[in-house]
């Protein structure tokens, strides 16, 4: 699973085996920081931390905060897999900003919940009030990360207003690159206010309206990483 994440930091690779093992959801995690580099994806820029007290927003952060003046940077990848066993978070450190090289920090896993995986497991095929139903999941889905994050947070000690951005893929239920579009349940936004945390997600898309699959993504990674 670790070996993974720095895969997914890097850019967002989730096609893999169904209920493939840990590493290999690892490697999905490090590909998320290729996309933070990259304006091709959907950025969500935390401008208005919540000031509710509920999420992770650190007691320094502040709308005007600014990345203090240091030479690494610090990225957390999230991924959930085929096997909708759990949430995967990856806290990756980037010691030159000038270089795609990553180093693992720690990583962290949250179990999905019961009533979540049965629910994305129904919205891959046609249901009733499916619109309705897939904004709820990918609300509750943001819930998992966010509690992925704390955790991850939690056993490495870094503040948030420590974290350059947040790579989110979110959860595919349908992916049909030949008739134009991948879904991925996710609700970026309200991760961004929850954290106080730049959001970067919707990987797929660009790639598939130039003509792509939109995955996976990790050559993307070895491109950038191996030569």
């Amino acid at each position: 699973r670790l070996i993974s994440a720095s895969a997914s930091l890097i850019c967002c690779s989730k096609i893999r085996p169904q209920k493939q093992g840990a590493a290999k959801r690892a490697q999905s995690l490090s590909l998320f920081v290729a996309a933070l580099l990259d304006c091709r994806f959907d950025v969500q820029r935390a401008f208005y931390p919540t000031d509710k007290g509920t999420g992770l927003n650190s007691s320094s952060q502040t709308a005007t905060t600014t990345t203090p003046a240091a030479t690494a940077r610090h990225f957390i990848g999230l991924m959930s897999g085929t096997s909708l066993d759990g949430i995967d978070a990856v806290l990756m450190r980037q010691p030159d900003p000038a270089s795609s090289r990553m180093q693992i920090v720690d990583h962290h896993f949250v179990p999905m919940p019961h009533t979540l995986r049965l629910e994305f497991l129904a919205l891959q095929s046609p249901q009733e009030n499916e619109l309705h139903r897939s904004q709820i999941a990918g609300q509750a889905l943001v819930e998992c990360y966010v509690q992925a994050i704390a955790g991850l947070l939690q056993k490495t000690g870094i503040d948030p207003a420590q974290i350059a951005a947040i790579g989110a893929h979110g959860q595919t239920i349908r992916h049909q690159p030949g008739s134009g579009y991948s879904i991925q349940l996710n609700a970026p936004h309200a991760l961004a206010e929850a954290t106080g945390i730049t959001v970067v997600s919707d990987f797929r898309q660009r790639d598939i309206a130039a003509g792509g699959q939109g995955a996976p993504l990790v050559p993307v990674f070895h491109a950038s990483v191996f030569t």
